[in-house]
């Protein structure tokens, strides 16, 4: 019986830019230093940054004023004479191209926004104090992984992601979803399925889309033993999804253990819709549909 089926899309994500961006000039210092001389601690090594001018400030908050009321001709104008000045550093110049992003985001141009993100990253050296700060490049990059999935560029979205996860300290539960809904896509199933099983560990009450994701995986590699064994543990945290226990006594028909049918699966009260929604899934063995 063959199990793959097609997911109805990636799991749902939302491209976050935030309400505003903020234009205050970043202030940081490097690392310091870790060797020591004679038991003498070194003075911590500090990086000049640069600084954000009035005009350039001026410039960011009339096109953000102007994106708020949906004035775009007017935004664009502001972020271009920025770019045109020649008094503009690489700091500012990758704040207008973040500008830029949310400019064409508004827009649902995704491409624009990517290119946008791109040039802001490229500018900047943190380590030498030049263009954006260290955190505000990490969150350009989460963002540019998420509009790399949004146009299904997913193979750039795994590099993205990938990068940002060496770098970032610490790895959220959604990011890891996100890096295993790329895997998925591009049918690298065997990496999908760590980076799921580490975000439900992360969280008290992964969600439910979660679970259907790690589901998929294991069916798609047609590992039948351990789906089994996610449906087993589906059923009792989704008690009122009849669907999971569809699924659950189709796996354990296919491995031959119709003996270990969830007792009173058959007695469950079902409307029209839901019963002829689990007579198709009976026939046609397990599906997951992740929304």
């Amino acid at each position: 019986m063959s199990m793959r089926t097609l997911l109805g899309g990636v799991v749902s994500f939302a491209v976050m830019f935030g309400g505003s961006t903020e234009f205050t000039s970043p202030a940081f210092t490097g690392k310091a230093a870790v060797a020591q001389e004679k038991a003498k601690p070194e003075k911590p090594k500090t990086i000049k940054v640069q600084s954000m001018k009035k005009p350039t400030y001026d410039r960011l908050t009339a096109a953000q004023e102007a994106i708020e009321l949906k004035d775009y001709a007017t935004a664009d104008i502001q972020l271009r004479e920025g770019l045109a000045d020649k008094k503009t550093n690489e700091y500012e110049k990758a704040s207008i191209w973040m500008t830029y992003a949310y400019l064409f985001a508004e827009q649902e141009n995704y491409n624009g926004a990517i290119d946008a993100f791109q040039n802001a990253i490229a500018l900047s050296n943190p380590l030498e104090g030049i263009g954006l700060p260290p955190g505000q490049v990490l969150s350009t990059k989460y963002n540019l992984g998420q509009l790399y999935m949004v146009v299904e560029r997913y193979q750039d979205a795994i590099r993205v992601f990938e990068e940002w996860r060496r770098e970032v300290e610490t790895v959220n539960a959604g990011a890891l979803i996100l890096l295993a809904n790329a895997y998925f896509q591009i049918e690298q199933y065997n990496s999908t399925i760590p980076l799921v099983v580490e975000a439900i560990d992360m969280e008290p009450e992964p969600r439910e889309q979660w679970y259907q994701l790690l589901l998929a995986a294991y069916l798609e590699l047609e590992d039948y033993v351990r789906g089994a064994d996610l449906l087993e543990i589906m059923v009792d945290y989704f008690p009122t999804k009849k669907t999971y226990f569809l699924q659950l006594a189709a796996l354990y028909g296919e491995l031959g253990k119709d003996e270990g049918i969830v007792p009173g699966l058959w007695s469950w009260p079902t409307s029209r819709a839901s019963s002829t929604k689990s007579q198709n899934l009976i026939a046609s063995g397990p599906h997951v549909h992740v929304p």
